[in-house]
């Protein structure tokens, strides 16, 4: 699905247009499809854009935010896309808010680098990450002892999220996210 995604915004069918927001999650397209809402989940803001130019018209603050906490910091790494594989999809893309969308992924075609010499080609199971701190060891084979193992020592192709060049703080606040589920 991925390589299709890209595929598309090569061919300039669908495009990405850059919003001066964090996290977004809703989007309101109007009945005349000429202007787009979007809100920030992390920045507390709603950005309207002019579906037709791409281009943005207005940014509407929602109100202050507090200071995140680490976890909070942790759930802002966890949503960015920015983190993952073609910058198109982000950890919560495969887990959607911790959980499990009840879906099998083939990895066939999309390597998170999981899968081990003595595995079977097909699909592996990509379970829910709620609770998942009573649930080591992880991965569909039990090597990694730890999430942090799950995102460096099992992760240093950077396949299964972009973690290597995460500072020792961000790596922290995002194992405390997903601990947190």
């Amino acid at each position: 699905m991925l390589d299709d995604v890209t595929a598309l915004h090569a061919a300039e069918v669908i495009t990405k247009i850059p919003l001066p927001l964090n996290g977004p999650r809703g989007l309101d397209l109007a009945p005349d499809a000429r202007q787009l809402a979007v809100t920030g989940y992390f920045s507390g803001n709603l950005v309207l854009v002019d579906a037709v130019a791409g281009k943005v018209t207005s940014t509407i603050s929602l109100g202050p935010a507090p200071e995140p906490d680490m976890v909070r910091r942790g759930e802002m790494i966890f949503h960015d896309a920015t983190y993952c594989y073609q910058h198109w999809s982000s950890c919560a893309t495969c887990h959607p808010d911790g959980g499990s969308d009840g879906l099998s992924w083939d990895l066939q075609s999309y390597d998170v680098g999981t899968r081990g010499a003595l595995d079977h080609v097909g699909e592996l199971d990509r379970p829910t990450l709620i609770e998942l701190w009573r649930t080591a060891p992880y991965l569909h084979d039990g090597c990694a002892g730890t999430v942090g193992e799950v995102l460096t020592k099992r992760n240093r192709k950077d396949q299964h999220g972009q973690t290597s060049h995460l500072t020792d703080e961000q790596l922290h606040d995002l194992i405390e996210f997903v601990l947190s589920r």
